[in-house]
């Protein structure tokens, strides 16, 4: 353990002396987080009628976003799509 903390603080020395050297002041990542369109709460204004088209909708987006690698989105449908089956089966 002592090993590397002892490590870590040379690091941060040796980083700290090039910050200095080169003018660098370091500063935090701001990133928005992008809106992924309709949230769950949202789902409730759905007549029920509409609810089977709208969940073979979402498949088909989710599948899409997996084949695109966008993991996130996957999942923000895949919830979506969970809870209008749960809608459809508690009717």
């Amino acid at each position: 353990m002592k090993a590397a903390i002892s490590e870590s603080d040379r690091r941060r020395k040796k980083q700290t002396a090039f910050n200095a050297a080169h003018g660098i002041t370091p500063q935090t990542i701001v990133k928005s987080i992008p809106s992924e369109g309709m949230e769950l709460g949202d789902l409730e204004g759905i007549p029920p009628n509409n609810i089977p088209a709208l969940v073979v909708e979402l498949e088909t987006e989710m599948n899409a976003a997996v084949e695109t690698l966008d993991f996130e989105k996957a999942i923000i449908l895949r919830d979506k799509i969970q809870e209008l089956e749960k809608r459809m089966k508690a009717k």
